[in-house]
């Protein structure tokens, strides 16, 4: 498969890979200060909707995130990349998605990873869990939105970029 088609360039390929896109779609359409538009206070990050975690460039996206990332997702066992550069908002998507029931575990391993380009390259990512917007992450750092949510621990061993 090639750029656009919503290849998967990790160790296995993933059915219905059209949800990261859909995602994507989706998180331009919400108001995230309504009720739904984000996970909050009290609210579950368990739905019907797939079990992935995804994870996109929430800015511009060229070639460089897109290496970067590929890269990433290739060293996170199950891992899968995506890049479409003619979504429907007119905006390149470029990010990593993992198929997981246990985003505070597994889904860590890809959350460091994609911290860590995103430190490098000085990136906004947008995290997403079931297709609820999660929160994102700054400068290789995780809001406390997505930290509470997952579980994750301060993520300190992210390597500075060199």
């Amino acid at each position: 498969m090639g750029r656009g088609t919503g290849a998967v360039v990790g160790v296995q390929p993933v059915p219905r890979l059209e949800v990261t896109v859909r995602a994507r779609r989706r998180s331009f359409r919400r108001d995230r200060r309504r009720p739904g538009g984000r996970a909050g206070a009290g609210s579950t990050i368990e739905r019907v909707a797939d079990a992935y975690l995804v994870l996109f460039v929430a800015d511009a996206a060229d070639d460089g995130h897109a290496d970067a990332i590929r890269e990433a997702a290739r060293a996170v066992p199950g891992a899968g990349f995506f890049d479409d550069p003619a979504a429907e908002h007119g905006t390149r998507t470029v990010g990593a998605f993992l198929r997981t029931g246990d985003p505070s575990g597994e889904g860590a391993t890809l959350v460091a990873a994609i911290a860590a380009v995103s430190l490098m390259l000085a990136a906004r990512f947008e995290v997403q869990y079931r297709e609820d917007v999660l929160g994102w992450i700054v400068d290789g750092r995780p809001d406390p939105e997505v930290t509470r949510l997952l579980g994750l621990r301060t993520l300190r061993d992210i390597p500075e970029p060199q």
